[in-house]
């Protein structure tokens, strides 16, 4: 009896073990398969349970995933840089940028120039001051950084710099025709009038501004300017808050925000919603996104492979799309 026990539990098991295998989602030859998370630290997750071997993490927790899973696996990961692989030469892409109310400038004519050496101060303030700045951000809203993982390398890999609207027109325009030649409800096509120039309408002073910004290296961005409660030089009470990206939308929607970081598809999208109540005044952040694998790749490495990637929609999948189709690469979604 127990001789035939163990025969039916070992046909029950290839049984299972056969039709588990035809169940499962099969990578399609060819294409690069991506599977969604919502966000990077659950890839980071997976990539630590080998669950995922490959995945497009953003900085700080691309450099906190190298540190552990060598220490765990006694081997190193494999990185990709997204930003040099869209473009080899700025190593950048416009990835947020900062938005004003019109009125708010028009009130506060040194704004866009203090806004530039405070922004400037915070990327290198930060990185003698993480926990701090980590603090800051996390008593205003965020949740997505840790002091401990946010080292001078990962600070680096977010690429934080001032690039004024001026300077960062043809690349922005240039990034958002891109997306809408993927998908044209993803952004809106901007013209000139998108950009700040020094010429801006009258505003009317008002007791508190709202500065938002999404959590991650948008925050970090800023991180001085919540830490130190700078109030720009209006005189007036700034109130800082930091975002999850999912509602950053409905708050430039809203007009609710009076100086917002953006992604940049948002951003144009934002643009032709409201009748131009903002305005562009600088890229602050440039691409923090990069490809990590247990295996040394090249870009054309992921035809047949699957890719763990974050935020489907958002502006780092979008750029992943077009480094893909700027190799010839296709690519399915698996669920």
């Amino acid at each position: 009896m127990k001789k035939l026990l163990t025969m039916i539990l070992s046909v029950m098991l290839l049984v299972v073990a056969v039709f588990g295998s035809a169940c499962s989602p099969e990578l399609e030859k060819g294409k690069v398969n991506i599977k969604y998370y919502n966000k990077g630290k659950e890839i980071v997750s997976a990539m630590l349970a080998g669950s995922e071997t490959i995945g497009l993490v953003p900085e700080p927790a691309a450099t906190n995933l190298e540190t552990k899973y060598l220490e765990q696996k006694g081997a190193p990961l494999y990185r990709l840089d997204l930003q040099e692989l869209y473009d080899k030469d700025a190593k950048a892409y416009p990835q947020a940028v900062l938005m004003v109310k019109k009125s708010v400038l028009g009130a506060n004519p040194n704004l866009v120039s203090l806004l530039q050496t405070k922004i400037t101060e915070s990327a290198s303030w930060i990185k003698q001051n993480q926990a701090i700045a980590v603090n800051a951000i996390n008593s205003n809203g965020g949740v997505d950084l840790n002091a401990q993982t946010l080292t001078e390398n990962a600070i680096d890999g977010c690429k934080i710099y001032w690039q004024s609207a001026l300077d960062a027109k043809t690349s922005v325009k240039k990034y958002i025709n891109k997306i809408i030649d993927i998908d044209s409800t993803k952004a809106s096509a901007v013209s000139d009038d998108f950009f700040y120039t020094s010429a801006v309408e009258t505003g009317s002073q008002k007791e508190v501004y709202t500065f938002m910004a999404p959590d991650g290296a948008p925050a970090l961005a800023i991180a001085k300017l919540i830490y130190d409660n700078d109030n720009l030089g209006t005189g007036k009470t700034v109130d800082y808050s930091v975002l999850s990206s999912t509602l950053v939308m409905p708050n430039l929607s809203s007009g609710s925000a009076d100086i917002i970081v953006a992604p940049v598809n948002l951003a144009s999208k934002l643009y032709k919603a409201n009748g131009n109540e903002y305005v562009m005044v600088a890229a602050i952040t440039h691409g923090n996104f990069y490809i990590l694998s247990t295996t040394e790749i090249s870009i054309k490495d992921l035809k047949g492979k699957q890719v763990a990637v974050p935020n489907q929609g958002a502006v780092p999948d979008w750029t992943f799309k077009m480094v893909l189709y700027k190799n010839n690469l296709t690519n399915v979604t698996v669920e």
